[in-house]
């Protein structure tokens, strides 16, 4: 960045020379620049295209001395949420945060910024660590525990993992004995102190014969201690463990260590019956569970579950059977899922986010149309388009001729807080819902707000 550029004159402080006489100025303060995202949008979008034949610049590395120019805050913009959908951008990405970190500090480690690591790639066949996947072209796998490791290790306040299992293949067996070929150039000690806050771990398993080693090292990192837990696809099944050693042994998962703080669980049935035992003994403070699968197995580990963990208060069953009674019998020997919402919950949930609200539908029996619900509707969901209330009258259907203006009439002062508000569902019988079967004033009052 040149010195006459907009950018640098943007930034650099006005200093003051005292003319002859005059009064003299006081030193110029330090200016922390505060960066305008329209500006940085721009800037990014001249920046060189990496895709242009003969084009002989990256964009990453444009980007990282822009950065190295401008200040440390365009460098969290851009570090903190990295996304990469190819192997070539991946490798810019690792040389050049060796590039900025060695300029900024020295050290020549990577900037600890990065919170997210996102990485799209489907196929890893081309990439330059070889063995993690089949030579099929059909095939496609997830990353190689050596890439994960590299990463983690220069991550150290990565706290959302989501990703893809790799496979183990024949071909590894050879390396299996080498353990310079998993860790490459970093340790499991740089691992676990770069692991340390992960908070969230999405897992999606897509062959039974998995790397154990890629999961024990994410689970018995130094500090993790997971609330966000996920695993996905084929089930690991007991008998095969969560991988094989170099003897052939089968390993299975050591989760124990990271899952005391676990407040979300999403797991299909299959996988929840391997986890289920350390659940058991941990108990741990288990607020949303979400479970997929075959229902069959809900009544085996459903009511374990909920006496492992008693706090649940949010709980989703997704099924492809039909759920044994005895599982749904469990569900109401849990009082967290009986317990209804207060409606000050509901309206302090509405003060807190529902200024952009456009839908919103009150099922039956879940809170009492009160007035003072239906003033915080108004006063808090100003863009709201559709309300439904379908507890709104005394008898859950409710024919036409028993609709009194009295009770509707909140509807009009509704319709002043919320000018966009074009549908209100009621309670009514529909098949008998004509206007003539309604009383006169009532027919009045839905013409004159546009009803």
């Amino acid at each position: 960045m040149c010195d006459t550029s907009p950018a640098r004159q943007l930034f650099t402080p006005l200093t003051f020379s005292a003319d002859a006489g005059g009064p003299i100025s006081s030193p110029p303060r330090r200016i922390h620049p505060h960066l305008p995202p329209e500006l940085l949008d721009n800037i990014f979008n001249n920046l060189p295209n990496t895709q242009t034949n003969g084009s002989i610049t990256s964009t990453l590395r444009s980007a990282a001395t822009f950065c190295r120019t401008w200040s440390p805050v365009a460098s969290t913009r851009i570090w903190t949420h990295p996304t990469f959908r190819s192997v070539g951008t991946l490798h810019k990405f690792t040389n050049c945060t060796r590039a900025i970190t060695s300029r900024l500090d020295g050290s020549g480690g990577p900037p600890s910024c990065v919170r997210i690591f996102e990485i799209h790639i489907e196929d890893w066949r081309n990439f330059d660590i070889e063995g993690f996947t089949f030579r099929w072209s059909h095939v496609h796998s997830g990353m190689p525990i050596t890439v994960v490791g590299a990463f983690l290790a220069r991550c150290p306040h990565l706290v959302v993992l989501d990703t893809s299992a790799p496979r183990w293949t024949d071909w590894d067996w050879q390396f299996a004995s080498d353990r310079r070929w998993w860790y490459g150039e970093w340790t499991p000690d740089d691992v676990g102190a770069g692991i340390g806050r992960l908070r969230s771990l999405r897992l999606s398993v897509r062959s039974i014969s998995v790397c154990g080693e890629f999961f024990n090292l994410l689970t018995q990192s130094v500090g993790a201690l997971l609330v966000e837990f996920s695993l996905e696809g084929v089930p690991i099944l007991p008998r095969y463990g969560w991988g094989i050693e170099a003897d052939g042994s089968t390993r299975t998962p050591r989760l124990e260590d990271a899952l005391p703080s676990l407040e979300v669980l999403e797991i299909d049935m299959a996988n929840l019956g391997v986890h289920l035992p350390s659940l058991v003994m941990i108990r741990p403070s288990l607020r949303r569970a979400v479970l997929t699968g075959d229902g069959a197995d809900l009544s085996t580990y459903l009511p374990a579950l909920l006496a492992a963990c008693p706090i649940i208060n949010h709980l989703e069953l997704y099924t492809k059977t039909t759920s044994p009674h005895a599982a749904l019998a469990a569900l109401y020997s849990h009082p967290p899922l009986k317990t209804e919402i207060s409606p000050l919950t509901l309206m302090n949930l509405l003060h807190a986010r529902g200024s952009n609200l456009k839908i919103f539908d009150i099922d039956y029996n879940t809170y009492p149309i009160t007035h003072p619900l239906l003033a915080c509707i108004g006063q808090s969901a100003p863009k709201l388009e559709a309300l439904g209330l379908a507890d709104l009258f005394k008898f859950r259907v409710t024919p036409p001729k028993d609709v009194s203006l009295a009770r509707i009439a909140f509807i009009a002062e509704l319709k002043r807080a919320c000018p966009k508000l074009r549908h209100v569902c009621l309670n009514v019988v529909s098949s008998l819902s004509q206007p003539s079967r309604l009383k006169r004033e009532v027919r009045g009052f839905f013409g004159g707000v546009g009803g």
